[in-house]
């Protein structure tokens, strides 16, 4: 229960400490969705429910679970891929933050997430 824990610190994300300072903690209800073990890739399944719920738009979540940042996103859609979804990104001029959500938006598209 990080997320809770931070909370109740004083140290949540922005928005969500707003809400939990604003409503309390009795108006928030916190749910196990699923339980994986050893050897998941927790990123990929963070991001699912992120999409599936909608939570960057109607939510708390203000980025998808890409920590890495670029190297994480060129080991998981090939290194060829990367490069030339960076250079595509310098000349349009797109923020790295755009850029970053379309190519997990594409990916998660390839495997059937939506």
């Amino acid at each position: 229960m990080f997320h809770l824990s931070n909370l109740r610190g004083g140290r949540g994300s922005k928005a969500l400490q707003a809400a939990f300072d604003e409503y309390g903690e009795d108006n928030f209800a916190i749910e196990i969705l699923k339980v994986v073990g050893e050897g998941h890739d927790l990123r990929t399944i963070e991001e699912h429910y992120i999409w599936r719920y909608d939570t960057l738009y109607n939510g708390y979540n203000t980025r998808l679970a890409v920590s890495g940042g670029g190297y994480e996103i060129a080991s998981s859609i090939g290194r060829e891929a990367y490069r030339a979804l960076e250079d595509s990104r310098k000349k349009d001029r797109t923020t790295k933050s755009a850029w970053v959500r379309q190519a997990i938006i594409d990916r998660l598209e390839r495997e059937g997430y939506f």
